[in-house]
């Protein structure tokens, strides 16, 4: 499991790409690691959907996606400490440890 240091490094890397871009898609590799904070609500609606990102923010040892509209969600980056950046058209690695996939309007993608 990252550590706080390794936490902030990846929050960092991320923002560039996030920021101000808009989530077209969303894939869930596994669906049992996807915990709604109000079921039964829609799972990609909650995981922001349609929605422009504001900020990448970190929590403690986990990184919250904030969207404009207010709505956010919070990823625990497990044991590999990974949030990959994907860029247009980009093949993803294959691993057992990528659960979802937020696609983004340029076509470039975020696996975590």
């Amino acid at each position: 499991m990252p550590e706080l240091p390794e936490v902030e490094s990846v929050r960092r890397s991320l923002l560039p790409h996030l920021q101000g871009r808009i989530i077209t898609r969303i894939i869930v590799g596994r669906a049992d690691v996807v915990m709604p904070a109000t079921p039964p609500e829609d799972v990609p609606a909650a995981m922001l959907l349609g929605q422009r990102i504001a900020s990448v923010e970190r929590r403690g040892k986990q990184l919250i996606l904030r969207a404009v509209s207010g709505r956010a969600i919070g990823i625990h980056l497990g044991m590999t400490g990974q949030c990959l950046m994907l860029r247009e058209g980009e093949e993803p690695k294959q691993s057992d440890h990528i659960h979802m996939r937020w696609q983004l309007v340029d076509d470039s993608a975020v696996d975590g």
